[in-house]
């Protein structure tokens, strides 16, 4: 690879790093009916087994008597019962036949099956679907005082991204955190899972890739119309058999702060909190930002990636190194 110190080498890698490869040849087969079916009832039947599934015995409080017992988690009955509804009623919300329910009713399941907030918003969506207005090309265009505020970012990673998670705009540290590149408008979610690199940089890759699953599952129930993003989620549902995997357990969750590990290969291993920050005008953007402890070792790191990326930057515009 050569002496990493060196300009030109630091420019490769940072562009290696954010390679993303795209193998949608296959024609959309068994996935199509991922974003048809998403939010019908069949939808919220698949969402209310699996959270049944999920369920204990112990958690809700049944006693087994040491019985074996033939399906996990919690019998159909047994969640009727803790929700006050009859089996047949409670079947046919399940099997999809049934899922225009009353407030009573769907905060009587959400208590049964000890729903968290993103279940207990998921699982109303569901039932009520209210499909908003996507934004129109216009409203696409990123203002530029939004992006200048992202550039004026110079101690932390800055990402500007919309609810399909496409990368809409990026500071320089945050493309040399993703080895991304000016003018570049990649897919967050198709770079996670389609790009041997992103996973090599993330070394708790699996669990941030179960978190983002959740994330676009429930961002998807408020954006049910969508084509775009069906699109998305069609194209990993096919080509990544650890998306299929991931989507197919129903899991959700919010956009929140989180933590999370990198491994570059510039400047090592590195641990960056996170936050996500929607912007105030209702089109489902958010600011991501990732910075380090101060005093820290991964702060010193990503000071040295800055450093690192700017003089990378110098090389390639013919400055002085």
């Amino acid at each position: 690879m050569g002496d990493l110190t060196r300009p030109e080498s630091a420019a490769a890698v940072l562009e290696g790093v954010g390679r993303v490869y795209f193998a949608m040849s296959k024609r959309m087969t068994g996935a199509d009916r991922v974003g048809a079916s998403t939010w019908s009832g069949e939808e919220l039947g698949a969402f209310l087994r699996a959270r049944r599934a999920a369920m204990t015995p112990e958690r809700a409080g049944i006693r087994t008597y040491g019985s074996p017992r033939r399906v996990a988690g919690l019998r159909r009955e047994e969640v009727a019962e803790l929700a006050g509804l009859s089996t047949n009623y409670y079947a046919r919300i399940e099997q999809g036949k049934d899922h225009r329910m009353s407030d009573a009713v769907i905060e009587s399941i959400a208590r049964a099956l000890q729903l968290d907030r993103a279940e207990r918003i998921y699982l109303l969506r569901l039932a009520r679907p209210r499909p908003i207005e996507l934004p129109n090309s216009e409203s696409e265009a990123v203002r530029p005082s939004i992006l200048a505020l992202i550039q004026s970012m110079t101690d932390r990673a800055a990402f500007l991204l919309n609810h399909r998670m496409d990368l809409l705009g990026f500071n320089s540290l945050g493309a040399a955190l993703h080895g991304l590149r000016p003018g570049q408008r990649p897919n967050a979610a198709r770079m996670l899972f389609l790009n041997p690199a992103t996973r090599n940089l993330l070394p708790d890759w699996d669990a941030d890739a179960r978190k983002m699953t959740s994330e676009i599952r429930m961002t998807s129930s408020k954006y049910p119309d969508d084509s775009s993003l069906t699109e998305v989620i069609k194209e990993l549902h096919i080509t990544s058999a650890d998306f299929r995997r991931m989507w197919d357990q129903h899991e959700v969750s919010e956009f929140g702060p989180a933590i999370r590990q990198y491994d570059h290969p510039l400047v090592g291993h590195m641990v960056l909190s996170e936050e996500s920050l929607f912007l105030p005008d209702g089109t489902g953007r958010r600011l991501v930002l990732s910075s380090a402890e101060p005093g820290s070792r991964s702060r010193n790191r990503l000071e040295e990636l800055t450093a690192l990326a700017a003089r990378a930057k110098r090389w390639r515009t013919g400055g002085a190194a």
